[in-house]
């Protein structure tokens, strides 16, 4: 059962590069209870090694590299999409999202020149 939260930009990817290729994604793990937002970070580590253990053995490969991130109760994997599929069909796992991005979702600065003018127009109605 895939997580409902799983970006598409991370299927894109997946479907995209074939078998050969690694995809980098960042899984999100499911908390304890519904009110916490995270794992605590003491068990973060423990239930990400357990679940890629658990994936590793059914898929028969490992990930080509991983790392937890116990304050946010989440680890980045990198592996084929054989394997992330796998991944996402853990019930630990809450979400998934693609680790690169492939728009730039950077926003840009409004010039100064337009806020100066849009700030004396305001002034000016206000009088």
């Amino acid at each position: 059962m895939a997580p409902e939260k799983t970006d598409p930009t991370l299927l894109k990817q997946m479907k995209r590069c074939g078998s050969a290729a690694s995809v980098s994604a960042v899984f999100r793990l499911r908390p304890r209870a519904a009110t916490d937002l995270a794992l605590p970070p003491g068990e973060t580590e423990e239930a990400m090694r357990r679940v890629l253990d658990r994936v590793t053995g059914s898929v028969g490969a490992p990930p080509d590299g991983y790392k937890a991130f116990p304050s946010f109760g989440s680890f980045s994997v990198s592996a084929r999409p054989k394997f992330l599929r796998a991944l996402l069909d853990q019930p630990e796992i809450l979400s998934a999202m693609a680790n690169r991005q492939e728009e730039e979702i950077r926003i840009e600065p409004v010039p100064a020149a337009r806020r100066v003018r849009k700030a004396k127009a305001q002034r000016r109605a206000a009088r």
